[in-house]
């Protein structure tokens, strides 16, 4: 269990912060699983699409969001989205 400094407060109800835990567990997991799997999971657009909407979703738990990670869903989508209209 992490430790938090005694300065520091949560800032969230108890309802938002659970609701916070749970998107950072799920981002957690989505992120272990890139490690472990990232060719299959760059084919993956739906989980791509659900770690992209966790991220943006972050911001509103006042987490800073990581567009470096944003970005790079973005383009992996992109380039899906570009092998479709070829290949149609």
């Amino acid at each position: 269990m992490r430790k938090a400094y005694i300065w520091q407060q949560r800032t969230l109800c108890e309802k938002f912060w659970q609701q916070r835990l749970a998107l950072t567990g799920e981002l957690r997991q989505l992120k272990s699983r890139w490690r472990a799997q990232r060719a299959t999971l760059k084919r993956d657009i739906a989980a791509l699409r659900r770690w992209r909407e966790l991220l943006r979703q972050l911001a509103f738990y006042g987490c800073r969001q990581d567009l470096a990670q944003i970005a790079m869903l973005e383009r992996l989508l992109n380039a899906d989205d570009r092998r479709e209209v070829v290949s149609g």
